[in-house]
């Protein structure tokens, strides 16, 4: 069934494609007179996360989808150097409204990607957020949000926090520093007295296999998935967008085009012409996580949390058996910012994984400090106020998903629905910029304004969604 808001494509494939290019327009269009291999309504860069979520509501629109990705496979890419941390606190009301409406979805993966019984499913851990401490800015902006969204939450006291994680010390040490200042290595000064507790908040333990199931979902919709192939060029027919070609050569006709390229995206953007409006940028960025065994001994081994530590400049979560530890994003963290989102070293480098270890064993002593390293390096896709961009771009038809490494794999499931329904907004006649889409997410009811991810934005202040 051909999508109402299309009738136009195939009419345009079957066109002489030099007759409609403009005087002097730029040439990044396909090859004159030649009918492309794939046509589509709806061309999706990128098979992370958020691409597959992205292809799997436009596909159950019924749209005609069509998937590129450079790699082999879904989640390849920097989802699979992602910690899968699903948690609910934000310093932003739609993000907090996101990661809280995506838990329907996290509760019952299986179903909502429509996995098979024969095949394995994402499995989304409840084992709460613990942030330290409560009378921080950052956990006051957090309890603001949170309240303003209607997501639940409590502040725990010391004497709650010893019984419930008794391997966590409570101590103040005035932080972060890094490994080499010497106030590193300062004994606590007070105590950490309260915390902010989100009970419903977790992981998935295999993000890689989660954008795995969403493209096995978009597949059951109709969508086609184009693997190992790069994006050459952006085809455009004056000030819209008309397709992709491939680094094969293959072409796909595409009045609309999204760009949720991860680390890459900077490079399409470059290939469509688009940015030069853009007050928000994207940077890659390499990120390390650590892994640390947990010993049988240690309560967090059968109890689990996840925990965000401003005092030390860290986060963790447990699996069971081990510690995934991340940063925080703190000052004395400057940001490994790459030149070439594809040159970077993908082991754990020394002084990383030692900083980052013996951070957390000051929160957690019993701790040992193994001498081996191991972990993960990815590149991530980040804006620079750590909130994503959701948004059209001044190329008709182009819109971007960027800036989302880090901390929106937990709102991918709402994510999907928010880009295909901005883009229908688009279609319906509705100027993205002047009237922005407005979101209304289907279980809480909660609606969320989708110029808080605009291109043009004033970078939010505060600190950013990281932890």
């Amino acid at each position: 069934m051909k999508w109402k808001w299309f009738p136009h494509i195939e009419k345009r494939v079957m066109s002489d494609t030099t007759s409609r290019v403009p005087q002097g327009a730029a040439r990044r269009d396909l090859a004159p007179a030649t009918r492309p291999e794939l046509t589509a309504d709806v061309a999706v860069i990128g098979a992370g996360i958020l691409g597959t979520a992205i292809a799997a509501a436009a596909a159950a629109r019924g749209l005609r989808t069509v998937v590129v990705d450079r790699l082999g496979g879904a989640g390849l890419g920097s989802t699979s150097a992602s910690a899968g941390i699903i948690r609910v606190h934000a310093e932003d009301y739609a993000s907090s409204v996101m990661a809280h409406e995506s838990l329907f979805a996290w509760r019952a993966w299986r179903d909502h990607a429509r996995v098979p019984a024969r095949d394995p499913a994402a499995v989304f851990v409840e084992c709460g957020t613990l942030v330290l401490d409560a009378a921080s800015d950052f956990s006051l902006r957090i309890a603001q949000v949170m309240d303003e969204a209607q997501v639940g939450y409590r502040v725990v006291g010391a004497s709650e926090m010893r019984e419930r994680w008794p391997d966590l010390e409570l101590g103040r040490f005035g932080g972060p520093f890094t490994a080499d200042d010497p106030a590193f290595w300062d004994d606590p000064r007070g105590e950490i007295d309260s915390a902010v507790y989100t009970p419903s908040s977790g992981y998935v333990a295999d993000p890689m296999l989660a954008a795995q199931n969403l493209a096995g979902l978009a597949r059951c919709h109709g969508a086609t998935f184009v693997w190992g192939q790069p994006v050459v060029s952006i085809a455009r027919r004056g000030d819209h967008v008309e397709g992709l070609r491939l680094g094969d050569g293959r072409r796909i006709a595409a009045e609309t085009v999204v760009n949720a390229a991860g680390p890459a995206s900077g490079q399409v953007n470059a290939l469509a012409g688009v940015g030069s409006d853009f007050a928000i940028r994207t940077t890659p960025v390499r990120e390390e996580l650590h892994h640390v065994p947990l010993p049988d001994s240690m309560a967090l081994a059968r109890t689990g949390i996840h925990l965000v530590d401003s005092d030390l400049g860290t986060n963790f979560r447990t699996d069971g058996k081990a510690l995934l530890i991340g940063s925080n994003g703190a000052a004395c963290d400057p940001p490994q910012i790459l030149s070439d989102p594809d040159e970077f070293a993908v082991d754990p480098s020394r002084a990383l994984w030692e900083q980052s270890v013996l951070r957390v064993a000051k929160r957690l002593p019993g701790l040992p400090v193994p001498r081996q390293r191991q972990g993960v390096a990815g590149v991530y896709d980040v804006s620079d106020d750590w909130i994503p961009i959701y948004d059209r771009t001044d190329l008709g038809g182009f819109y971007v998903a960027i800036g989302t490494s880090g901390h929106e794999f937990k709102t991918a499931p709402v994510t999907g629905d928010l880009l295909v329904g901005m883009i229908l907004h688009g279609l319906d006649g509705h100027d993205q910029d002047t009237d922005p889409y407005q979101y209304v997410a289907p279980n809480t009811g909660r609606v969320i304004d989708t110029a808080t991810f605009s291109r043009r934005r004033s970078p939010h202040t505060a600190t950013g969604g990281r932890g």
